[in-house]
C-alpha cells in the first residue's frame, strides 16, 4: 500500500482506530494537549440500542458521576438510542471524556462515523492526521453550501479573512494588484499553503485573470455561455463526496466549470458532466468521432444520466441489455420494488438464486435484521453491470475520452520557500483536461442489501 493510500485509510477511518498515545490539540489554546487514552466504548453494551431515551439518559447520568468533565460532541434525539465514548488525559493529569450519539450500536462501531474533527473545541494533533485537519481547508473554511448558493468573491474572502490577516491580506492584495501572493513568515505551512489554500486561490486567481497562470485555461471561458469568468460565484463540493472538482465557477447563467486538482485514486466523476459533455457534443460538434466511436460509454452515460431512468430501473435494464439477468428475472425484480416486499429469504424465490450469490452480504445481526431481498438483489444486480462495464476496454477507453472533453480545467499550484515566506510562484492549468487512466462503475456505493440512496455511479480511477 502507498503512502498517500495509507494517509486516506487512517484519516478516514476516525476516532474508533485512534491509538492510545495520540494527541489533539485545542483549537484557542496550543498549548492545551490531550491526550487519548485508547478506549473506545460503545452503549450498549448488549443490544443494538437502548429500549428508550430514558433508558439512555440514564446511563448517561451513571456516566457522569464517574466522570466530572464531560463533554457531548452532538446533541442526540428520539432515535439516537447509542452512543460512544472516548477518554483523553490533559496535561494537568485530569480526565476529559467525550460522548457521540447514534442510532445504534452498529453505527456507532462503523470506522469514520466519529470523525476526528468531531472531539469538540479540539483538532488531531497526530502525524498522520495534521494535513486533514487544516482549517485551509475548503471543507472547513467554508459553510454547508451548493451551486444555488454559490458564493461571491466578497462572501469567499470574508471567510479567509477568519484564517487570520497573515493569509487573508497577501489573498487581498492579489485580486487588487493580479500578483499572485506571497505569505509572510509561514515557511512551515506551506504545504498547506499549496495542498489546501491553493484551492481557494486557484479559482480567485482565475475569475481575475492574475498573471502567473500558466495554460489554456482562458479557452474554457465560452464554455460559460458569453459570461466571464469575473462574473462567476464559486462552490466547494463537501470534501466527503469525494468529488473530481475541488471548486465550481458558476455564471449568472447557471453555466459552470469545474476545476480539478485532485492527484488521489477513486474520485467520483459526475454522471451530470460527462452526460454534460455528450449534450454538448450532440449540438455542437453531432460528427465528433466521440460519439460514434465510444458508442457503448455514449450509451451507458445517457441512459443513466436520463431524468427518466430510476435507481431502480438503471441497473435491471441495463442487465437485461447486456444478457446478465433473465426477462423473469427483471420482472420479479421490478414487482419486489413495486410491492415493497419485506421478504428476507431466497428461498422463496429460486429463480433468483443466481443473483443472490453472485456478491456477499453482511453478516452481522444488524445488516441480517434489516436485509431486504429486493435490496439485496437490486445491489447485486448493480454490481453485476458495473463489473461487466469495467472489464470492457471500449467502455473505459470511451469514459475517459468523454471525462477528458467536460467542462474542467485541471489547475495545479506551485510554491516556493523565500527564507520564510511562501511564493505561490505559479498556477499551472490543463485544458481540456488530460485524466490519465479510466471511468469506471461503482455499483457498490449507493446499493447495499438493506438500502438504496442513489443510482449507479462513476468513479475516476487514475493511472497507475
Amino acid at each position: 500500500m502507498r503512502y498517500s493510500d495509507l494517509l486516506q485509510l487512517v484519516e478516514a477511518s476516525g476516532i474508533i482506530n485512534r491509538k492510545a498515545g495520540d494527541t489533539f490539540i485545542s483549537i484557542s489554546n496550543p498549548d492545551d494537549i490531550i491526550t487519548y487514552d485508547g478506549e473506545y466504548k460503545v452503549y450498549p453494551e448488549d443490544k443494538a440500542q437502548f429500549e428508550t431515551p430514558d433508558e439512555r439518559n440514564q446511563k448517561i447520568a451513571e456516566i457522569k458521576q464517574q466522570y466530572k468533565d464531560v463533554v457531548e460532541t452532538n446533541i442526540p434525539n428520539s432515535s439516537s438510542l447509542s452512543f460512544a465514548t472516548v477518554v483523553f488525559t490533559t496535561a494537568k493529569k485530569t480526565k476529559k471524556m467525550f460522548i457521540r450519539y447514534f442510532r445504534d450500536t452498529n453505527v456507532a462501531l462503523t470506522p469514520g462515523r466519529w470523525e476526528n474533527k468531531n472531539i469538540t473545541g479540539y483538532s488531531a494533533g497526530f502525524k498522520s492526521a495534521v494535513k486533514n485537519v487544516s482549517n485551509f481547508k475548503p471543507g472547513k473554511l467554508y459553510p454547508p453550501h451548493n451551486k444555488r448558493s454559490a458564493m461571491d468573491v466578497k462572501t469567499v474572502l470574508g471567510h479567509i479573512k477568519e484564517l487570520g490577516d497573515d493569509l487573508y491580506d497577501p489573498i487581498a492584495k492579489m485580486m487588487q494588484t493580479r500578483q499572485l501572493p506571497v505569505f509572510k513568515n509561514q515557511a512551515e505551512r506551506e504545504e498547506e499553503i499549496r495542498d489546501y489554500l491553493g484551492e481557494s486561490i486557484q479559482p480567485l486567481a482565475i475569475i481575475i485573470g492574475a498573471s502567473g497562470i500558466d495554460g489554456p485555461y482562458k479557452e474554457a471561458e465560452p464554455l460559460l455561455g458569453g459570461a466571464g469568468f469575473k462574473s462567476c460565484n464559486m462552490f466547494y463540493p463537501a470534501e466527503q463526496n469525494n468529488p473530481l472538482c475541488d471548486s465550481y465557477l458558476i455564471a449568472p447563467n447557471g453555466l459552470e466549470i469545474g476545476i480539478s486538482s485532485k492527484g488521489a485514486d477513486g474520485a467520483n466523476a459526475s454522471v451530470k458532466n460527462l452526460k454534460d459533455t455528450i449534450d454538448k457534443l450532440r449540438k455542437t460538434d453531432p460528427s465528433n468521432p466521440i460519439l460514434t466511436e465510444n458508442k457503448k460509454a455514449v450509451d451507458v452515460v445517457e441512459y443513466l444520466g436520463s431524468t427518466e431512468v430510476s435507481a431502480i430501473k438503471g441497473p435491471i435494464e441495463l442487465a437485461k441489455k447486456e444478457k446478465l439477468i433473465t426477462e423473469q428475472q427483471a420482472n420479479i425484480l421490478y414487482e419486489l420494488h413495486s410491492t415493497r416486499s419485506q421478504a428476507q429469504n431466497i428461498e422463496d424465490y429460486p429463480e433468483m438464486q443466481n443473483i443472490y450469490d453472485a456478491f456477499g452480504f453482511k453478516n452481522d445481526p444488524e445488516n441480517l435484521r434489516k436485509f431486504r431481498l429486493r435490496f439485496g438483489l437490486l445491489a447485486n444486480v448493480a454490481k453485476m453491470v458495473a463489473a461487466h462495464y469495467n472489464n470492457m476496454a471500449e467502455f473505459q477507453e470511451g469514459g475517459i475520452k468523454l471525462l477528458n472533453q467536460s467542462s474542467i480545467i485541471q489547475a495545479y499550484t506551485f510554491t516556493k520557500k523565500d527564507g520564510n515566506d511562501v511564493k505561490v510562484n505559479r498556477i499551472n492549468t490543463i485544458y481540456p483536461p488530460n485524466f490519465q487512466g479510466t471511468i469506471q462503475l461503482d455499483g457498490g456505493k449507493n446499493y447495499t442489501g438493506n438500502a438504496n440512496v442513489g443510482k449507479i455511479a462513476f468513479k475516476f480511477k487514475k493511472a497507475k
